[in-house]
């Protein structure tokens, strides 16, 4: 049984890494201000300077996520432009979240985070998150 469930994992864990790095591109290849960076994405000062200052409880190696680090400077791109909404900028955060648990592209990190384990012999976020296999269960559900 794990000790931190997928979503408790996603929620303190994986969004906070995600919104860290973006911070850390806008502020430090971007040059963008920390209130400028508060305005951009709908926090607080004291929260942009928490994020560039203080480690975070879980440190992403990025350069093992490609995709999703190029995602993630899209996403800054995005907001500098001023093309991305709040609510597009949410919904990026947690596509891209979706999109790593589902690939299982942080079950190394999940089972650091609970303890240890075989992080390799779990399928729990794939089927979770498999937006076919989770609209045929709710389809069967909904018959019954």
């Amino acid at each position: 049984m794990l000790r931190v469930s997928v979503f408790d994992f996603a929620g303190k864990y994986v969004v906070p890494a995600i919104k860290k790095r973006l911070v850390e591109i806008l502020y430090r290849e971007y040059d963008v201000n920390q209130l400028t960076i508060s305005r951009l994405l709908g926090i607080s000062q004291s929260s942009v300077s928490k994020l560039i200052s203080r480690p975070r409880r879980l440190v992403l190696v990025w350069t093992d996520l490609p995709s999703a680090e190029e995602r993630v400077r899209e996403l800054a791109d995005e907001l500098i432009s001023g093309v991305l909404s709040d609510k597009e900028l949410e919904l990026s955060i947690n596509r891209l979240t979706l999109e790593l648990l589902r690939g299982k592209s942080l079950c190394q990190y999940h089972f650091m985070i609970t303890g240890g384990g075989r992080f390799g012999s779990c399928d729990l976020c794939p089927k979770l998150f498999n937006s076919d296999e989770a609209g045929r269960e709710n389809d069967d559900q909904v018959r019954r």
